[in-house]
């Protein structure tokens, strides 16, 4: 335990959605912090304005309260009122802005902490330069239109959990007053024990991946049109499974069991699929943060051939590794290569997995709270000014665009 954080702290975990671990990376990232806040003494209530999902975990068999929260309605004031939190943690940058102001409104001396999963101005402006079909810069990042909602959040916060290396990197090459603000958490994935299958124990291929995060759909589409066609001329009769949470209908029908290409959808158990799978695929063009099915799959004895995006915040990942490719070409050459070639095969996944171990494990947040604590002493006298001007009512347009919705929707019952 940390000596700055004391014991059977009140915190408030809100969320831009309910936990579902079985089905997204993000809840799984989610639970790993919860935990860890526990073992750290924390009482915790997890809220959400959200609508439950068709995968979501009972919190409250981990002994954490789980409530529903209305947005724009002061009955969360209220509540905010009444219970006196130590600290709040936002699981995303809408999240604090959403209910990020009336918590300092009502609970003045909370700690704010934001988990910001991964920089979403940094996916979004990935994305749009793929589709004009330039090479992105960190300039497109910059001047993409969620850059400052996002870093205004991180200001506002008292501290950001960054869980990916690169993504730290990047905010403190352009920001370095931003320093005293950032603490580094990787994934905290769980660790499977025992023996896994061997390369000739196993068969086909595997691409997991949530339908509600654009770079999965764009990953699974660019498998099927430029990748498998040629990598399953190579190895005929050789399966490829797409598995995942909320597939859309147009992913759905690309099912073609007579080509190979098999999707499945959710699967309520991982295990047998990625302990039975030789090699997953993941040509991600863009995205941010570190991606779990890559650690997942190495927790399970599967190595993943992904692009230098997938690698990202894990390792720098040589354009010529066995384990990493860029176009359809390239895939379909190392696809076949890793699947044919044992002693490949085994050296990837040996390399791999000793530059994923950072994101194993269980970390203890409890060194995050204890940090938060000793501001301002940490954070820089700029990133504070910063701060407190971004609090300020004056600069705060959500506030008033949440109040005039709580007005509007009064009037009207």
């Amino acid at each position: 335990m940390d000596p700055e954080t004391p014991e059977n702290e009140k915190l408030l975990v809100i969320g831009h959605q309910w936990p579902e671990p079985r089905a997204t990376a993000a809840g799984v990232r989610i639970i790993q912090l919860l935990r860890s806040f526990q073992q750290s003494g924390c009482e915790i209530t997890f809220a959400s304005a959200a609508s439950p999902g068709l995968y979501g975990t009972p919190l409250e068999a981990m002994g954490i309260r789980m409530l529903p929260i209305r947005l724009n309605h002061d009955s969360f004031d209220r509540f905010l009122a009444k219970e006196r939190f130590d600290a709040v943690l936002f699981d995303r940058f809408m999240t604090e802005e959403q209910f990020g102001w009336r918590v300092r409104e009502v609970l003045p001396k909370a700690r704010l902490v934001l988990d910001t999963e991964d920089l979403h101005a940094l996916r979004h402006s990935r994305e749009k330069a793929l589709a004009r079909g330039m090479a992105w810069q960190a300039e497109d990042w910059v001047a993409d239109p969620l850059f400052p909602r996002e870093l205004a959040s991180i200001f506002r916060c008292d501290l950001s959990l960054i869980i990916s290396r690169a993504e730290m990197d990047l905010l403190l090459t352009h920001l370095p007053s931003l320093e005293g603000k950032l603490f580094y958490c990787p994934f905290q994935m769980p660790q499977e024990t025992g023996r896994q299958p061997s390369h000739g124990e196993r068969e086909g291929f595997l691409f997991v991946g949530n339908g509600r995060h654009r770079p999965n759909l764009d990953a699974i589409a660019v498998l099927r049109e430029h990748i498998w066609p040629a990598l399953s001329a190579e190895l005929p009769g050789v399966p490829i499974h797409i598995c995942g949470a909320y597939l859309p209908q147009a992913i759905l029908d690309l099912h073609a069991p007579e080509l190979g290409f098999e999707v499945l959808g959710w699967v309520p158990d991982l295990r047998p699929v990625m302990q039975g799978a030789r090699l997953q695929l993941a040509p991600l063009r863009f995205g941010a943060g570190i991606k779990g099915k890559l650690l997942s799959a190495l927790s399970f004895g599967l190595p993943t051939l992904t692009s230098s995006v997938g690698w990202e915040g894990i390792l720098e990942a040589d354009p010529q590794s066995p384990w990493r490719a860029d176009s359809p070409g390239e895939f379909t050459k190392k696809a076949v290569a890793l699947y044919r070639d044992q002693a490949l095969w085994d050296q990837c996944l040996r390399a791999l997995s000793e530059a994923a171990a950072p994101h194993y494990g269980t970390g203890r947040l409890d060194l995050a709270l204890g940090q938060v604590s000793k501001r301002p002493g940490k954070a820089g006298k700029e990133a504070l000014i910063i701060q407190r001007l971004l609090r300020d009512q004056a600069f705060d347009r959500l506030r008033y665009l949440s109040k005039w919705i709580e007005a509007k929707e009064s009037h009207q019952n």
